[in-house]
């Protein structure tokens, strides 16, 4: 069995050893769909967050003016070919992937920050309206993505078959992974593909369990949880999953789901 959960703090455990360890899961279970609110896809793949309403997309936000870090990553990557021509000076890096590296500007200590609290759009490109459902290719009718009727209408101009932009980020940010990555929930909007440490954290469960043991999988990420959580559930691994906000500790939260994975017996379940 596997315990996952977000933002763990332990009574008793001094406040500079947690800060130590929320540095380190910074660094790990990252992938390219979590930042500026990706887990309004990836809890669709998490079993214990699938059926939740989670992130909504806010009102006064327009899918066109919000941030789009594929397009980012497209215009860093033709600025890095546009500049690396003939003659003989240094060598251009090759662009980073999506939500790596500084010209992107993520905030991915962040991963739970509130789009609202941004300026409001409506403010500065006039009127809001909802996206068309046949545009929501991804996340479907009812998504809840909000746009600028001028935006809507350049759009609609230019193509008559357009994707709603926020829709068209997700998804390609969610099939950015490592070489060697599984793409897990596929038939669930298209899944995604396993970055190298959520590949790692996945095969290192289920070495785990194959020795009938358990193990516990916490992270700074809700969102890198989301795509652990369902590539176990896909490969047949039961899990367990609580979320720790602010300094809750984590004896006084979720008691039944501790007392649960202390207390059941290992069991893999049949894919």
């Amino acid at each position: 069995m596997v315990l996952v959960s977000a933002q763990i703090k332990f009574c008793g455990v001094s406040d500079s050893l947690i800060d130590c360890a929320q540095a380190l899961m910074r660094m790990s279970l990252i992938h390219n769909v979590a930042p500026y609110g990706g887990d309004e896809l990836t809890s669709k793949f998490a079993l214990s967050r699938r059926d939740k309403n989670i992130r909504p997309w806010p009102k006064n936000k327009c899918v066109v003016c919000a941030p789009n870090l594929s397009k980012k990553a497209d215009d860093r990557e033709r600025d890095t070919a546009r500049g690396g021509g003939g003659g003989g000076g240094a060598k251009k890096k090759a662009a980073a992937p999506v939500g790596i590296g500084p010209p992107v500007n993520l905030n991915l200590d962040d991963d739970n920050d509130d789009s609202d609290k941004e300026e409001d759009d409506a403010d500065k490109g006039g009127p809001l309206e909802d996206v068309p459902d046949c545009a929501c290719t991804l996340m479907g009718p009812n998504s809840g993505h909000r746009i600028h009727t001028a935006c809507l209408q350049k759009l609609q101009a230019a193509d008559p078959n357009w994707e709603c932009p926020r829709c068209e980020d997700l998804r390609r940010r969610a099939a950015i992974g490592a070489d060697d990555g599984v793409t897990y929930c596929a038939a669930i909007r298209g899944g995604f593909k396993a970055s190298t440490k959520i590949q790692a954290a996945v095969d290192a469960c289920k070495a785990v369990v194959a020795k009938n043991e358990k193990i516990i999988v916490f992270s700074f990420f809700k969102a890198g949880l989301d795509c652990v959580e369902g590539a176990l559930d896909e490969e047949g691994v039961e899990c367990l999953r609580f979320d720790v906000c602010g300094n809750q500790p984590v004896c006084r939260v979720h008691p039944i789901i501790l007392h649960e994975f202390i207390s059941r017996r290992q069991r893999v379940k049949s894919p």
